[in-house]
C-alpha cells in the first residue's frame, strides 16, 4: 500500500514540477475571461454585469476561488490549476483500480499526468475542461462506488458533481445525461430488479444535479443579472453552436485528432490494446463496457458546435488513460508465472511504459524543460497572438491610472482587463459575437458602442491581430469605422507594441506618439485627451 502512494506521489508530483517551471506562462485568452470575471467576483460584481459570455459561470467561481487562496496573479492562477490537475490525477487512479485493478489505476494516473501536459491539448492553461473534468471523474467513482448498495447519499453527491460539472462548461451536461443512464443499467442488472428502487435513485440523482443549477439560478437573479445570463449562455449560445456543419466539424476534427494522438503516440496505442484487451476478456468486459461508456460520454461533450478546439479533449483523457492502464493490467494478470516469471514480467511491462511514456516526454522536452514562459506561450499560441504583450499593457495601464479608471480593449484580449485590475468600459470584452455571422451581431456592435460612450474610458487598447477578431468577409464594421472617428477626436497614443517576426518592440509616453508600427500585428495604446492622474 505505501508503495502504492509513493507512487502515485512521485507521479503528482513530477508533473507539478513541469507545470511549476512553467507557473509564469501568460494567461491566453479564455483563461483571460476567466481570470476578470472571477476577479470581479472577488469584488462582489456578480457575473454578465460587466462581462458578458456564453460560459456557465462554474469557471469564474472556480477562478475566483483559487484566487482567493493563491493570489489574483498569473502564478495564483497556475497554481490553482496544479492542485486541479493533482487531484484529478489521484481519481484517475482510483477509477482505473475500481475497475481494472491496482497496476491499472498507476498507468492510468501517470498517462493522464503526461497527456494533460501535451500542448495537444493546450493542457498549461487553466481552461475550463480542467475543471469539467475534475467534478465529472468525482460524479463517475461516487456513482460506481454506489451502484451495489441502496445507500442514497453517495447518489445524491454524484448527482451533484456531475451538476457542478454542467455549471462549469455547458457540454459538461452529457456526463450528467451518463451518470443517469449508468444508474439505469446498473438496476436493470440488479436482482430483484425494483422499479421503486430504479425510480428513487434516478430522482434522488436527478435532485443532487440539479441542486448546482439551482444555485447558480438562485444567485444571479438575486443578483440581478438573470436576463443578461439567460440571453448570453442560452439564446446566443444557441446562435453560436450553429456555425459549421458537421462536415466542417469533421475536417477540423481529423487536425485536432491526428495531432493529439502523434503527440502522445505511445499512449495512444496502449489505449486501443487496453480498449480491445478489456472489452474480449470475459472478466473484465463489464469493466471495459463501463469506461467506454464514459468515453463516449467525454467525446460527446467535445461535439456541440463542431468546433473541436484542442482543450476541448481534456475530459477524453481520464478514459483513454484508463484504457491504457487496462492493456498492463490485462497483461499482470493474464499471464501465467510458467510462463514468464513475475520478475521478467514486471520488467517487460515497466520497458513497455517507459517506451511510451517516453515517446511523450521526448516529443515535448523543449516545452517540459526548456523554453521560458514568453517563449512557451509563442510556441502555444503562434507569434502573432499577444499574450505575453498584454501583461506589459496591464502594467501601464495600473501604474498610470487611479483604481477606478475605466479601459476598453477593441479587440478580444480580456487579460488585459484582468492584468490592470482596471474595470472595462463595455461588456463585450470579447469582440468575436460582433464578427460573428448571427443576428445579434449588429445589434451587439451598436450596444458596445453606446456602452463605451457612456463609459468614457481613461484607456483604449486597439488590437491589430486577426485572431484577436476573427472577422468574416460578411462581417459588420461598423465597430471598426467607429473606433477610428472615436480615438482620432478623444485620445492620444501613449503606447504602441509592435509584433514583429522575431521580437516584439515596445515604445511608451513619448516615444510612443508619432510612432507608426512596421508590422501588420500590432497594438495601439490611448489615453483620453481629458485623462490625468
Amino acid at each position: 500500500m505505501w508503495l502504492v502512494v509513493l507512487l502515485l506521489a512521485i507521479i503528482v508530483c513530477l508533473a507539478g514540477v513541469i507545470r511549476l517551471r512553467l507557473v509564469d506562462l501568460p494567461l491566453e485568452r479564455d483563461e483571460g475571461e476567466y481570470a476578470y470575471a472571477g476577479q470581479l467576483m472577488l469584488q462582489g460584481i456578480p457575473p454578465y454585469k460587466l462581462a458578458y459570455n456564453m460560459k456557465l459561470p462554474g469557471t469564474y467561481a472556480a477562478y475566483a476561488v483559487i484566487m482567493a487562496v493563491f493570489g489574483q496573479t498569473t502564478r495564483g492562477i497556475h497554481l490553482g490549476l496544479i492542485a486541479t490537475n493533482g487531484i484529478t490525477i489521484v481519481l484517475v487512479y482510483f477509477l482505473g483500480r475500481r475497475l481494472f485493478g491496482q497496476v491499472c489505476g498507476l498507468t492510468a494516473a501517470a498517462a493522464y499526468a503526461l497527456m494533460t501536459l501535451s500542448d495537444s491539448v493546450l493542457g498549461l492553461a487553466a481552461h475550463a475542461t480542467h475543471f469539467v473534468t475534475l467534478f465529472a471523474m468525482a460524479g463517475m467513482l461516487l456513482l460506481l462506488n454506489s451502484a451495489k448498495t441502496d445507500r442514497a447519499l453517495p447518489v445524491f453527491w454524484s448527482g451533484v458533481s456531475f451538476g457542478l460539472a454542467f455549471v462549469m462548461k455547458q457540454p459538461g451536461v452529457f456526463f450528467g445525461i451518463f451518470g443517469g443512464l449508468v444508474i439505469l443499467w446498473h438496476e436493470l442488472r440488479r436482482r430483484p430488479f425494483l422499479v421503486r428502487r430504479l425510480l428513487a435513485r434516478l430522482s434522488i440523482f436527478s435532485i443532487g444535479a440539479v441542486v448546482p443549477i439551482a444555485v447558480v439560478v438562485g444567485v444571479l437573479s438575486v443578483a440581478g443579472v438573470f436576463h443578461q445570463f439567460w440571453f448570453w449562455t442560452f439564446d446566443y449560445a444557441g446562435q453560436y453552436v450553429g456555425h459549421l456543419t458537421i462536415f466542417q466539424g469533421w475536417e477540423e476534427f481529423k487536425v485536432i485528432a491526428s495531432r493529439i494522438i502523434t503527440h502522445s503516440a505511445g499512449i495512444w496505442v496502449l489505449t486501443a490494446a487496453g480498449l480491445v484487451v478489456s472489452l474480449v476478456g470475459k472478466r473484465t468486459r463489464s469493466a471495459g463496457l463501463m469506461a467506454l461508456a464514459f468515453l463516449v460520454a467525454s467525446f460527446a461533450a467535445a461535439c456541440p458546435g463542431y468546433y473541436f478546439r484542442r482543450h476541448y479533449f481534456i475530459p477524453l483523457l481520464p478514459a483513454a488513460a484508463v484504457f491504457a492502464g487496462a492493456g498492463i493490467e490485462a497483461i499482470w494478470q493474464l499471464v501465467p508465472p510458467k510462463w514468464l516469471p513475475k520478475v521478467w514480467l514486471t520488467g517487460a511491462m515497466l520497458v513497455a511504459l517507459l517506451i511510451a511514456f517516453g515517446q511523450t516526454v521526448h516529443r515535448h522536452r523543449r516545452l517540459f524543460f526548456q523554453l521560458s514562459p514568453n517563449e512557451a506561450s509563442w510556441a502555444l499560441y503562434g507569434r502573432p497572438n499577444p499574450f505575453p504583450e498584454a501583461v506589459a499593457i496591464g502594467d501601464y495601464v495600473r501604474e498610470h491610472s487611479k483604481p477606478d479608471a475605466r479601459v476598453v480593449v477593441v479587440g478580444s484580449e480580456p487579460e488585459i482587463y484582468f492584468y490592470s485590475q482596471r474595470h472595462s468600459a463595455t461588456g463585450f470584452i470579447y469582440m468575436y459575437p460582433l464578427m460573428e455571422t448571427q443576428k445579434y451581431a449588429v445589434e451587439m456592435q451598436r450596444q458596445a458602442i453606446q456602452e463605451i460612450e457612456q463609459a468614457k474610458p481613461d484607456f483604449l487598447v486597439f488590437v491589430a491581430v486577426p485572431w484577436s477578431w476573427m472577422q468574416r468577409e460578411s462581417s459588420s464594421t461598423e465597430i471598426m469605422e467607429w473606433a477610428q472617428k472615436y480615438i482620432q477626436t478623444d485620445f492620444d497614443q501613449v503606447g504602441l507594441i509592435d509584433i514583429q517576426a522575431e521580437q516584439s518592440v515596445y515604445r511608451w509616453g513619448e516615444q510612443a506618439v508619432a510612432a507608426i508600427p512596421r508590422s501588420p500585428h500590432y497594438l495601439r495604446i490611448f489615453k483620453r485627451l481629458d485623462f490625468s492622474y
